[in-house]
């Protein structure tokens, strides 16, 4: 992590705990109503959260039916929470989640290692534990800008698959081989 962003966590962290005063919106309801649009963001990063979650809300119709699940770790909770409760985006709902401490009420997921798990890469598979009274998620990584309203997403019918993924990026072979060039300085 860049010294900057780990000094804006660090910051954020000492902040919340100076300030015992921020009061968390009481929301319980809409993390768990399966008839909004639930995003998941996995991250340690808050800027680039913050930058994930505001441009999906402001390219949205509606920003009121949009519930976002920040789902981190212990070391950046604090700073996230602190930062999600002073910052607000339109009418959408944000909680935050420390990952190295969610409740599993799957007795197997009990003998998980938490410690192991890197939030940036396998961490997709506790979803339907985390979130089992949803029906669906979408997960968005914490380096995208959202450029157009997602709500489409949730009148999709997956089937009986479980996931989907979108093509986010094409790139002709010619072009790659032209920026190489560039990059190699010939």
């Amino acid at each position: 992590m860049p010294k900057s962003l780990h000094c804006l966590s660090l910051k954020l962290t000492v902040e919340y705990f100076k300030s015992p005063n921020y009061e968390e919106k009481t929301d319980e309801e809409k993390f768990i109503d399966s008839s909004l649009h639930h995003y998941v963001i996995f991250s340690n990063n808050v800027l680039a959260t913050s930058v994930v979650i505001n441009s999906t809300v402001f390219h949205a119709k509606e920003s009121s039916n949009q519930v976002f699940h920040v789902l981190t770790d212990g070391e950046n909770y604090y700073a996230m929470k602190l930062w999600f409760l002073r910052n607000h985006y339109k009418e959408a709902f944000v909680q935050v989640l420390n990952v190295s401490f969610c409740g599993y009420d799957n007795p197997s997921m009990n003998q998980i290692r938490i410690e192991y798990l890197s939030i940036f890469s396998d961490s997709h598979y506790l979803l339907p534990d985390l979130f089992s009274n949803l029906k669906k998620v979408v997960v968005l990584d914490d380096d995208v800008v959202i450029q157009q309203d997602l709500s489409a997403l949730w009148n999709m019918d997956f089937g009986d698959k479980v996931n989907g993924a979108v093509q986010f990026c094409s790139v002709k072979f010619r072009f790659v081989s032209n920026l190489g060039e560039l990059f190699n300085g010939s």
